[in-house]
């Protein structure tokens, strides 16, 4: 450039005599084609949605005083168990995919929640044993064997006196107004019951990473760096409570009595 020219002749936001400089076409243009690319994706995502299963059984037992007992095995996902004054077990168990599918995947994803399989066995008389199944690992299945992508929710409704043994792989297992022998081990997420309190109860808790929380009168340490546990050793008539956890929290609460109506 020459002293005495215009600096406008050089400048490399060149003018159209339409109006507008190169680099604002350039933006104007981009912009369209983002819009067209969302025009051709919408209808394809517009109908995605998740993709559910339900499983339910209500299996009943003849007497309200026998001995129940609930067995898990390698649950997963959310565990809701909730004491009630029927002479019954119901157990509702929903499989469904965290990730949305258009309508036109939504069929083979069904298909994979399929080669996941929950069972339900009774055992004997007064056991009944809820297993949880998953594909081999291989590509096919690989995002559900992850769990990534999958959500399984079980709620169970059970006499209040009703045993549980419950093996969870991850997430969180809820007890509510059960006052029995209870088992149940964690690997990651957390455990929590809500029990009645006027009964009495032997505490065995300890999570190796996380925090125990009792509201009974259980002596609380700490023998693992990170970890909690906590113990109450009653005698007599105490309902046996064994909890573990591997990473994640364990919370015991007392609840308020069931409402027995008018």
């Amino acid at each position: 450039m020459e002293f005495g020219d215009d600096p406008r002749k050089y400048s490399t936001s060149t003018e159209f005599e339409g109006g507008g400089t190169v680099k604002e076409r350039y933006v104007l243009l981009f912009h369209l084609a983002f819009a067209f690319c969302l025009a051709i994706a919408a209808p394809q995502f517009a109908g995605a949605q998740t993709v559910d299963k339900k499983i339910a059984e209500t299996m009943s037992t003849e007497s309200y005083d026998v001995a129940r007992v609930i067995q898990l095995k390698d649950s997963f996902g959310e565990v809701f168990v909730e004491g009630w004054d029927q002479p019954s077990i119901e157990i509702s168990i929903v499989k469904s995919t965290r990730k949305k599918y258009a309508p036109k995947d939504q069929a083979e994803a069904r298909a994979q929640l399929d080669r996941i399989k929950v069972t339900m066995t009774k055992e004997s008389a007064d056991k009944l044993l809820v297993t949880t199944n998953f594909p081999s690992r291989n590509l096919f299945t690989r995002p559900f064997r992850a769990k990534t992508n999958l959500k399984l929710v079980y709620k169970i409704k059970a006499p209040r006196n009703t045993v549980l043994d419950i093996d969870h792989d991850m997430g969180v297992v809820n007890v509510i107004g059960i006052a029995a022998q209870t088992r149940i081990t964690n690997g990651i997420g957390a455990i929590s019951l809500s029990l009645p309190a006027s009964e009495d109860y032997y505490i065995d808790a300890s999570s190796k990473l996380g925090e125990v929380k009792s509201d009974f009168d259980a002596k609380s340490n700490r023998p693992y760096l990170l970890g909690a546990k906590a113990v109450n050793k009653a005698g007599g008539e105490a309902h046996r409570l064994y909890l573990r956890v591997g990473i994640g929290e364990i919370e015991i609460k007392k609840s308020a009595p069931p409402s027995t109506g008018t």
